[in-house]
């Protein structure tokens, strides 16, 4: 029997509760699209897969409360209330005593509920999965603003993310940079990383038919709203002064008015769509013009699966891996996203050096294979702190 095998054997008779602000939408954020993933993953090592939404239905939209948890269901995990789910905190007294794993996900579930996993579960391994480190984009969202209130909440949600990774039994980031902070931090703290997860599905359009490009970004994200309105208003000028041909298509959900306004015949604000991949057919490049932000950039995965060379900030790019003509090109300033861009356009192996390079870390880092390795430690120690208990 393989190590992962004999980890998922001595683990089968375990319950895993998840619990999350709302129920994931994975077409829609990344945020959504890992934490599916991760419940999939997570039903190869477990008996049964709970989730509950931290929100009620009151605090978000209905259909999150229907179609995406019938989504949920359908795909084997267990919502207790189904489509009304039971509050979180009355699971946990009447079922407490039957989980194993306990996995908060975000920073204020895990606030709202470390104290009742404790109380009602604690024979339960608590995992504090931080989605990103939270403090860290609040604090960078408030250099750039100069707002005091923002600054305020930084230091606020700060201090709760260190103490909650501090009393977790396990800790999870999604980049390498966030575990190396978070362990600064807390040099106690048993941290891995667990970024988003990805499948490659590259389009067959050949290089040269290639004139479009693409933004991607949920706008109820504040680092998204702040990168569409450089890319507008800084970035394109430019572009359309040297590169005319060609669209740019801005994707994503709720896009405010400042951003819808300036749809025209060559910026196309789409709001939320179901299926990427027609829209990356005929791209060349990718934008992640990011100013401020923390955690993996969902958008850089995404066009990187479908093959799509990436030009962004150090921001974007932060904890990722990524490294300058390999698998990804750099631009800090306006005018060295321009010179970037034309270099895909007139420059066919360093498109396709691009591209195949980041097919290859997607292979080697953010693929299922990557998340079950990870997984499979975390539940190793699992086993490992049931045996010394026995």
């Amino acid at each position: 029997m393989n190590p992962l095998a004999a980890v998922r054997s001595n683990f089968s008779a375990g319950k895993i509760l998840v619990v999350w602000e709302f129920p994931p939408t994975p077409s829609r954020d990344a945020g959504s699209l890992r934490l599916y993933c991760l419940l999939r993953l997570l039903e190869e090592f477990a008996e049964q897969v709970v989730f509950l939404p931290r929100l009620r239905r009151s605090q978000h939209p209905p259909q999150s409360f229907e179609s995406e948890i019938s989504f949920l269901i359908d795909s084997g995990i267990k919502v207790p209330g189904d489509s009304n789910p039971l509050p979180v905190t009355d699971f946990l007294a009447n079922h407490g005593r039957e989980l194993a794993m306990v996995i908060l996900s975000g920073a204020y579930a895990a606030a709202e509920y470390y104290s009742t996993v404790r109380r009602f579960a604690p024979q339960a391994t608590l995992v504090y999965d931080t989605v990103d480190l939270h403090h860290l984009r609040l604090f960078r969202e408030a250099k750039l603003s100069g707002r005091g209130d923002q600054l305020a909440l930084a230091v606020k949600i700060k201090k709760s993310e260190l103490a909650l990774a501090k009393m977790a039994d396990q800790t999870l980031v999604v980049t390498e940079r966030e575990k190396e902070l978070l362990l600064r931090e807390c040099p106690g703290a048993k941290v891995s990383v667990l970024s988003t997860i990805h499948q490659s599905r590259i389009p067959n359009s050949p290089w040269s038919g290639r004139r479009d490009l693409i933004f991607l970004g949920n706008f109820s994200h504040s680092p998204n709203v702040d990168a569409a309105r450089y890319l507008i208003r800084e970035i394109l000028p430019l572009k359309e002064r040297s590169l005319p041909e060609g669209r740019i298509f801005i994707i994503g959900g709720s896009p405010p008015p400042e951003i819808s306004r300036f749809q025209s015949s060559h910026i196309v604000v789409t709001g939320h769509v179901d299926e990427l991949f027609p829209y990356f057919e005929n791209c060349f490049a990718s934008l992640a013009p990011l100013r401020f932000g923390a955690g993996v950039k969902g958008k850089i995965l995404t066009s990187m699966e479908m093959g799509v060379p990436v030009i962004g900030t150090s921001m974007a790019a932060e904890g990722m891996s990524l490294r300058e003509g390999r698998n990804f090109l750099f631009a800090d300033r306006p005018e060295e996203f321009l010179s970037q861009m034309q270099a895909l356009r007139i420059n066919e192996a360093l498109w396709r050096r691009i591209s195949q390079g980041g097919l290859e870390l997607i292979e080697k880092t953010y693929s299922p294979s990557a998340a079950r390795a990870t997984l499979g430690q975390l539940f190793q120690r699992v086993v490992e702190k049931k045996a010394d208990h026995v």
